[in-house]
């Protein structure tokens, strides 16, 4: 079910997070059971009836058993999407849940739907807040020996100090470093150089992430060893992106076939309704049109006839280079 591919492809991209793939129409309505829903029916009832208004869209989902077409997204988060446009949305779901989300157009012959990628907001940042907790801790015990060392340390040493606490409280709070000047061969200009690094390499994920966004998966992480788990998980996540981009053309050109396919089953039956009392004219018609929607050059129609108990094949129908053709040939059997 359709459920069930979005229940899988959101596994493939997600191991241990609650990244999820959803189906969203032009009316902003979902088109796909919420994977939470799926997996928990009445805690995510409880749920939506807890946050969702009056309790009708709670009461509406338990009742069939479905999200689709019952639940909806904040519409001004995902105007763009019906502009076929693709982007980046946060917003309060009817779970009360804060998100982060990408979303993207996905149109299906007449079917103008928006396809969400989504997780919760407080679960993609807690990386971050532990990293900024960390970076502060480190910001904190500087202080801490600053303050220690100031009465037995020159001014030099202070300054150098103040100036390496600066520098790792604007990293904390997500500022780029700039003027990373060089420092002597001591422990503080070992200190300079660290931080420095671990700014280049935030700056460098940045810039990843946002290429990856836009689909630029020709833009590679750089790992420093095999130990890199940040850069192991950033180069996993790529290999995610890229093969789910390959599944979706592979889709799309399976698509493209099949519409191909019916397209031409329905020209021809059309033909063969119309001019089936008359012979010749259904001849040049399936002829040309053949000739038409495979864009060949030229082809002919011969037919099996018999003169005086002699069977061969006579040339009915031409056309080339898109102009009936007024030929005559026979092929004798043999």
């Amino acid at each position: 079910s359709l459920d069930g591919l979005l229940r899988l492809d959101t596994e493939s991209i997600s191991s241990g997070e609650s990244l999820k793939a959803l189906l969203i129409g032009d009316d902003f309505m979902y088109r796909s059971n919420d994977p939470e829903f799926l997996s928990d029916k009445e805690s995510y009832i409880r749920t939506l009836k807890k946050h969702a208004g009056n309790g009708k869209i709670a009461s509406q989902a338990e009742r069939i058993s479905t999200t689709a077409l019952i639940q909806s997204v904040d519409k001004a988060s995902f105007a763009d999407a019906v502009n076929d446009k693709e982007g980046l949305a946060s917003y309060r779901s009817e779970t009360g849940k804060k998100v982060l989300c990408s979303y993207a157009p996905l149109k299906i012959d007449n079917l103008n739907w928006i396809l969400v990628t989504q997780m919760d907001k407080s679960e993609a940042l807690s990386s971050v807040h532990k990293f900024l907790l960390i970076i502060a801790g480190i910001a904190l015990l500087i202080a801490a020996i600053l303050y220690y060392m100031s009465g037995i340390t020159s001014n030099a040493i202070s300054d150098r100090l103040i100036r390496l606490q600066n520098k790792i409280i604007s990293l904390s709070r997500g500022e780029r470093l700039h003027d990373m000047e060089l420092e002597s061969g001591d422990e503080i200009g070992q200190a300079f150089r660290a931080v420095g690094k671990l700014s280049r390499r935030i700056e460098e994920s940045a810039v990843f992430v946002t290429e990856m966004g836009k689909g630029n998966f020709e833009h590679d992480f750089t790992m420093d060893s095999h130990d890199d788990h940040f850069g192991v998980s950033l180069n996993e996540l790529k290999k995610s992106l890229v093969l789910k981009k390959e599944e979706e053309e592979k889709r799309q050109k399976d698509d493209e076939i099949r519409n191909w396919t019916a397209h031409g089953i329905a020209l021809f039956n059309d033909i063969l309704r119309s001019d089936n009392n008359d012979l010749e004219k259904l001849s040049f018609n399936i002829t040309r049109s053949i000739i038409q929607y495979v864009s060949a050059t030229q082809g002919g129609l011969f037919l099996m006839e018999e003169e005086e108990n002699t069977k061969y094949l006579n040339l009915v129908a031409s056309y080339a280079y898109d102009r009936q053709k007024f030929l005559k040939k026979k092929i004798h059997i043999g």
